[in-house]
């Protein structure tokens, strides 16, 4: 009596798919000119990668374009395998708009390399998706807890936070910079931040950063050339003024809040509440706490509709003066009560009206003018001598 039928039997081998080698970095090089861009996308598919082969086998972003190359040579059911993903993310109590994001953004890759979601498979997958709502209650650190966590970055790190800081850039536009977009002589030190640089090539702009940003920017780019990138042991790029990716910087942060006592988690969401891009948020409310006027806030964070309208109606020398006299307001090493005075220069013979008006004298420049100090509610547009600071109209 034959037992074969009892026992079941081995599957024919499936015939791998023919990829291209590096298939991934090919279609990011054709579509997305910004490295931050990539690397954004990259990470949404590493956490795809690990909800598949395990959180082990792929730890790093570089791995990513391996792993997809693996997956696309096996014969895998997508559909399933991308349900899966999206109850991992569930399991681990990813942010609601994080599991949105990575859910779209692996779809769309996949859609456009043979393995393309029904419109009723997708509405399927809705169930599982949370409510697209901000889940993290974000925070501010404090001047004292930025000392902290400042101790704690290496010189490259210390440089880009000031700089985030004291010009409220966005993240992925700062490490587009190069060299030659940097003024470090000028005063205040300023930087041209290129259109090519920015969200939709829209946002290109001139703008200055702090005296600490500058000085720290000088102490990165004299020891730049003699260091190399952790785990790849290559030189950074000599064009450019940081010349590293965005996860990398990511991973100092919160290396450094962790070493100042500073990880602290949404309860909800164990997602940390000391945001980098908080640093952009912070630029915003203390310079409107200072007293700038809040198209200008709006032009200097490259914001399309206030652009135009704010740099034509003051200028660049006065917007330059505006910001060095709000300078403090977006500085670290200073106290709060320094942060809450400004500078403003006026005429000689102007100086009895404003001391009569509570400022104090500080100053007399070689040029004849007279530097005085008060508190940023102070400034009003009682002078036409100063330009910059008549009101101009709202945008919408």
């Amino acid at each position: 009596m034959s037992l074969e039928k009892y026992f079941v039997q081995p599957k024919e081998p499936q015939p791998k798919k023919e990829v291209k080698h590096r298939i991934l970095e090919e279609w990011l090089k054709k579509r997305f000119r910004i490295e931050a861009t990539k690397d954004s996308y990259r990470a949404r598919l590493l956490n795809f990668l690990k909800s598949i082969y395990g959180e082990n086998q792929y730890g790093n972003i570089q791995q990513v374009a391996e792993g997809i190359d693996r997956y696309l040579s096996e014969q895998r059911n997508f559909l399933e395998d991308f349900n899966n993903f999206l109850l991992w993310m569930n399991s681990r109590n990813f942010p609601p708009k994080t599991i949105h994001l990575n859910a779209v953004l692996t779809k769309k890759f996949f859609d456009r390399h043979g393995y393309k979601l029904s419109t009723e498979q997708w509405d399927d997958m809705q169930t599982l998706l949370p409510a697209n709502v901000t889940a993290t209650q974000d925070e501010i650190l404090s001047r004292e807890q930025f000392r902290a966590v400042l101790n704690h970055l290496p010189v490259h790190g210390k440089a880009l936070v000031l700089f985030l800081l004291s010009t409220g850039a966005r993240i992925g536009e700062t490490l587009q910079l190069k060299i030659t977009d940097l003024n470090l002589d000028a005063d205040p030190p300023s930087v041209n931040i290129r259109p090519e640089y920015t969200k939709k090539e829209v946002g290109g702009r001139h703008m200055w950063f702090s005296y600490e940003a500058r000085d720290m920017l000088k102490e990165w780019l004299r020891i730049k050339d003699s260091r190399l990138k952790p785990g790849v042991s290559k030189p950074f790029p000599k064009d450019m003024v940081f010349g590293f990716a965005y996860v990398n910087f990511c991973d100092m942060w919160l290396r450094a809040l962790e070493k100042a006592g500073l990880d602290k988690k949404d309860p909800r969401t164990g997602i940390g509440i000391y945001h980098i891009h908080t640093l952009r948020k912070l630029f915003s409310t203390r310079m409107s706490e200072a007293g700038v006027q809040e198209s200008v806030v709006h032009a200097w964070m490259g914001h399309k509709g206030y652009l135009d309208s704010a740099y034509k109606r003051y200028g660049k020398d006065a917007l330059a003066e505006m910001y060095r006299n709000h300078m403090a307001a977006v500085s670290v090493y200073v106290s709060d009560e320094e942060a809450k005075r400004t500078q403003v220069r006026i005429k000689l013979e102007e100086l009895d009206d404003y001391m009569a008006k509570g400022w104090s004298y500080k100053d007399k420049l070689p040029d004849g003018t007279v530097i005085v100090e008060g508190k940023p509610g102070m400034l009003r547009p009682h002078h036409q001598n100063l330009v910059w600071l008549n009101q101009p109209s709202e945008m919408s």
